[in-house]
């Protein structure tokens, strides 16, 4: 069906990708108009279920490509809120990835909130409600790796509504603090203060004169 609709579609004018995937960068139009396609033409479930899963795959190359190989093992290790703040800063500086031509802005408070003004990917589009699964489907691939498993995502408004931004507020159920992972790494680094005999060497022994 997916198939049949871009082929079928004058307004796209992609549905060669899907026998030649583009392997450079493409203009943002061109994926803009893929985009609004989808919605158009498919049923609404539908066209979410293909961009949300779209979005989840470009997380997971992201993830496998562009993510260092240092920061996706570190970033879980650390307290969520730090490890959210750190991701919003790496996603800042690569929000061409996200925005295109369109205004990126996040910060961080209790959760995360992201905003994406003028977005290309429903520029000049009119709809009854928030429509960006694509964006949500990437930030949510990216906070559940890299800072919390259970993360969530509520596009809370939209330019296709006619809002001022697609907005995304991220958050999550009960992040690690650093007491946590102080408690949980307690056990595991507790033979620093044994000697071989298995005997419990207190602080002050345990200190060379």
């Amino acid at each position: 069906e997916f198939r049949r609709v871009l082929f079928r579609s004058t307004h796209a004018h992609v549905g060669h990708w899907l026998d030649t995937p583009p392997h450079d960068m493409v203009d943002e139009m061109a994926v803009a108009r893929l985009h609004q396609t989808v919605r158009a033409e498919l049923p609404e479930a539908e066209a979410q279920k293909i961009l949300t899963e779209a979005g989840a795959r470009t997380a997971a190359y992201i993830f496998e490509n562009r993510i260092p190989r240092l920061l996706r093992i570190l970033l879980p290790l650390l307290p969520t809120a730090f490890s959210a703040r750190l991701l919003l800063k790496a996603i800042t500086r690569h929000a061409w990835t996200f925005a295109g031509s369109g205004d990126f802005s996040g910060r961080a408070r209790a959760g995360i909130v992201v905003e994406l003004r003028d977005n290309p990917l429903c520029r000049g589009e009119y709809q009854a409600h928030p429509v960006c699964y694509w964006h949500a489907a990437v930030f949510t691939g990216l906070f559940a790796r890299l800072v919390h498993p259970h993360t969530r995502i509520l596009e809370v408004s939209c330019c296709a509504a006619g809002d001022d931004a697609c907005r995304f507020v991220i958050d999550w159920p009960h992040g690690q603090t650093w007491i946590q992972i102080k408690a949980r790494l307690r056990p595991k680094l507790s033979f620093l203060s044994h000697d071989p005999s298995g005997k419990i060497v207190s602080k002050d022994q345990s200190l060379a004169p």
